[in-house]
């Protein structure tokens, strides 16, 4: 075994269903994770958990505060345990990432009237991507594990809204294992390419992934922003002509800036997101500045 990681999400409100929280975007506000293979001096075993509110330190860990956690995270064990009130929901993602496929214990203690859905995703799927390969465009994707998966279909769009079929790869059906796909698009368009996956189960079920954009055929595209009009995140999908810093802005039609952000990036086609769900109704500029070339680029896009 490699390690185990747990992560939750929460809380939503009452009456949240699993199918509108199941595709969190945010950070964790638990993260643990233990690896007995790597870490065993550290951790003293394989177990991680999350231990009452007050928390004093279990046997193998001190408190961890959740950050970026993923399965190359320091190993922390145990995490400090919340306090929930009445009618919260909460969702639990627990990755036992193994070499053997070994199983592990689960172990619940809830009180007052608090319950455990186990819901199966069908599909564990990580890092849709797009890569321009001189005269077509690769979309590339991982699946971890799969259960009653019956194919992907691959769509694509010129403006991130309006999505079109340009192919299938046929599922494992059932897997336990990594599995890496691979889909060419021998046509890709000019300037703007939007891909997402429809993963479609033997029962017909499916779901849609989130979009990756690929810049085709253009030495530096204009920076596009979807969904326009937006709601709550606004998206912008642009170049990074070298490695460096892209600072975004988001000005109100007084010229003042009511959100700003930047990261580190490559080259390469980028997709940042800021969360625009406070501010009026509107119309806003999104500046974008990279270090990179020192351009400036703006584009327009409407707040309902």
């Amino acid at each position: 075994r490699i390690g185990l990681l747990k992560r939750i999400w929460g809380p939503y409100g009452v009456g949240s269903t699993t199918g509108s929280i199941c595709s969190p975007s945010v950070t964790p506000i638990r993260c643990s994770y233990a690896s007995g293979a790597s870490t065993l001096s550290a951790t003293g075993s394989y177990n991680t958990g999350m231990a009452n509110a007050a928390f004093v330190a279990p046997q193998f860990a001190a408190a961890s505060t959740c950050g970026t956690c993923t399965e190359n995270a320091s190993a922390n064990g145990w995490v400090s345990g919340i306090n929930v009130a009445v009618g919260e929901v909460y969702l639990l993602y627990v990755s036992n990432y193994s070499q053997s496929g070994s199983a592990f214990d689960l172990t619940w203690d809830l009180f007052n009237g608090a319950s455990l859905a186990c819901t199966v995703l069908p599909v564990e799927l990580l890092g849709l991507t797009g890569t321009d390969e001189g005269n077509s465009i690769s979309v590339r994707w991982t699946s971890l594990s799969e259960h009653n998966s019956d194919y992907y279909m691959v769509e694509r769009s010129p403006d991130a809204q309006h999505f079109q079929p340009i192919g299938t790869v046929e599922g494992a059906g059932e897997s336990q294992h990594r599995i890496d796909y691979v889909f060419m698009d021998t046509a890709p368009l000019v300037g703007a390419n939007y891909y997402r996956l429809k993963q479609v189960d033997l029962d017909g079920a499916y779901e849609h992934t989130p979009s990756v954009v690929v810049f085709f055929g253009k030495q530096q595209p204009d920076p596009t922003v979807f969904p326009n009009p937006v709601s709550e995140v606004v998206n912008v999908a642009f170049e990074m002509p070298a490695k460096g810093t892209a600072y975004l802005q988001v000005l109100d039609v007084h010229g003042r800036v009511v959100r700003d952000r930047d990261m580190d990036l490559e080259n390469g086609a980028q997709t940042l997101s800021l969360s625009v769900q406070d501010l009026p109704s509107g119309s806003y500029d999104l500046r974008i500045l990279t270090t990179a070339n020192g351009g400036l680029q703006n584009v327009r896009f409407v707040k309902n």
